[in-house]
């Protein structure tokens, strides 16, 4: 594998490793800020009125306002996100992650397997393999952690993306 090659699948590579975490990010953010807005407006406002502290509470309101504006601008962009995927899925048979641990080092070798059917003609499938090098420290700890206990450790991208999917609402 050349140089080029091997620096293009460690960018493919980490590029998926952000994109998923992006997502359980935003799912996180967008379960927990209705529960948080809704708390703010019913006691932490209230709170600070009677407290009379009125400069400090159009600071709260303003914040409270403008990130549900910019939750709003992400909702948008994680429905765009939910649409590209769809069309995306129809062609995308099957993605497996895999981070394997070189015998008797600390490098991680990471490998994602691709079945792609072909555009313009949907009963031919591709087969792909991508394999990087990976630091130790750019792994999430769950990954690390199953890296430790068994070696290596797998994911299936698509149940795992359409799960994120599913925890913000988004199903097919």
């Amino acid at each position: 594998m050349s140089s080029n090659n091997r620096n293009e699948n460690k960018e493919n590579s980490g590029l998926l490793l952000a994109i998923g975490l992006i997502g359980l990010a935003a799912a996180t953010i967008f379960i927990l800020w209705r529960v948080t807005l809704k708390w703010a407006h019913n006691s932490l406002i209230p709170w600070i009125r009677i407290k009379n502290l009125p400069k400090l509470g159009q600071i709260v309101e303003d914040a409270l306002v403008f990130f549900d504006k910019a939750r709003s601008v992400a909702s948008d962009f994680v429905r765009r996100a939910w649409e590209a995927w769809n069309k995306f899925r129809v062609l995308l048979v099957k993605q497996v992650m895999r981070f394997n641990k070189k015998q008797g080092t600390m490098q991680i070798v990471s490998s994602v397997e691709n079945w792609v059917r072909e555009p313009q003609d949907t009963n031919v499938i591709s087969h792909q393999i991508v394999e990087a090098d990976v630091e130790w420290n750019d792994l999430p700890p769950d990954i690390r952690i199953a890296i430790i206990e068994n070696g290596q450790h797998e994911v299936d991208v698509v149940t795992a993306r359409e799960a994120e999917f599913a925890e913000m609402g988004y199903v097919n």
